[in-house]
Formats: structure tokens, sequence, C-alpha cells
């Protein structure tokens, strides 16, 4: 399950871990570059939050409505668990951005140490990471529909 698990997902981790890597070598981001510093941090846990809830929502929807139509069209498709394993990574990866950007709020936005930039880049790999997966969810639902659409109109 592991193993299918990171090779489902290699994209949006290698894309994660490639931001942080480029935030925090090559770009070498950090508070004290960011003029609106706190208004990001807050816009960052804002956004987490709110996908992390609609997210946890649609998690707890999905498997309670066995008479779905679209349940049904991704058990047919075999892509229900893993629908389901994308969903519940997206969430851990928005609700790592959340506590990530609270404690970012630890550092003032003068901060220009070491610590503060490597938090900073991880932050950006995480929220990065679970931008990718969301759009993978939404594009798993998309297909399923769309085939379904096509076989419904032929």
């Amino acid at each position: 399950m592991i193993q299918g698990r990171f090779s489902r997902n290699r994209w949006p981790i290698l894309i994660g871990i490639g931001v942080s890597i480029i935030c925090l070598f090559w770009i070498k981001v950090q508070p004290s570059n960011i003029p609106n510093y706190t208004d990001l941090m807050s816009g960052i846990l804002s956004f987490s939050s709110m996908a992390t809830g609609f997210l946890m929502a649609s998690f707890a929807l999905i498997p309670a409505l066995p008479n779905s139509k679209l349940i049904q069209i991704l058990k047919t498709t075999n892509t229900d668990l893993k629908l389901l394993d994308r969903l519940l990574l997206t969430i851990i990866g928005f609700i790592v951005s959340s506590i990530l950007s609270l404690f970012m709020f630890i550092f003032p936005a003068t901060a220009s140490g070491g610590w503060a930039r490597f938090v900073f880049s991880i932050l950006l790999g995480f929220f990065a990471f679970s931008i990718v997966e969301a759009m993978m969810v939404i594009h798993i639902l998309l297909k399923v529909i769309g085939t379904e659409y096509k076989k419904e109109n032929k």
C-alpha cells in the first residue's frame, strides 16, 4: 500500500520537495524579504484551514453515500479507495501547512535567520504539495465524470 501510495503521488511529492529546495537554497526566501509577511501567513493559514475543512467533509461524505452515482462510478473504475487516499494525503498536507504557518508567527517580520528560512521553505513545500494534490483530486473527479458522461450520451 505504501509503495503504491508513493508511486501514485510521485509528482506532488517531488513538486513539494522541489519547491522547498528551491526556496531554501536558490531563492533563499526569508520573512524579511517579504513586504506583507504577516498577511501572507494569515492567507496561507486561512486557505489551508478552509481547504482542510472542505476536504474533511468530502472525506466523510464519500463513504457515507453508497447509493450515490458518483460512488458507483468510482467503484466500477476502481478509483474509490485511491481517491480517498489522495484526499487523506491532501488533508494531511493542508494540516501541516496550517501548523507551520501558525509556527511562523513566532518569527518576526524582520527575521532573517536560518531557522526562519528553513521553516518557511518547508511551509511553502507542503503548501505546494497540498495544492498540487488537490488539483489531482479534482482532475480524477472530472475525468471520471467526463467518461461517464460520454458513456451516457453514446
